[in-house]
């Protein structure tokens, strides 16, 4: 697939989007033929709210991997039952 193929796609699917939201932000990643990663990006509505939604998706993503990595290390054993 070409690099305007993917444009042509994250176009329509902002635009059906922005007929139903105020803001839409939409990223892509995807393996070009070099085998290095690439991104696409495409936002329709305010800036400012696409960039809060995107630092708020990213907050709350890092929040839920440390909560996670807590979580892990306060388990109990399993057998902490029978002691």
């Amino acid at each position: 697939m070409t690099d305007e193929q993917r444009l042509e796609i994250l176009e329509k699917h902002v635009n059906a989007l922005a007929e139903i939201y105020d803001a839409v932000q939409v990223v892509g990643t995807f393996i070009d033929i070099e085998g290095k990663t690439r991104g696409q990006k495409r936002g329709s509505g305010n800036w400012y709210a696409r960039r809060a939604l995107c630092e708020e998706f990213i907050e709350q993503a890092q929040a839920e991997d440390v909560a996670d990595c807590i979580a892990r290390k306060l388990e109990p054993p399993e057998d902490w039952k029978s002691e």
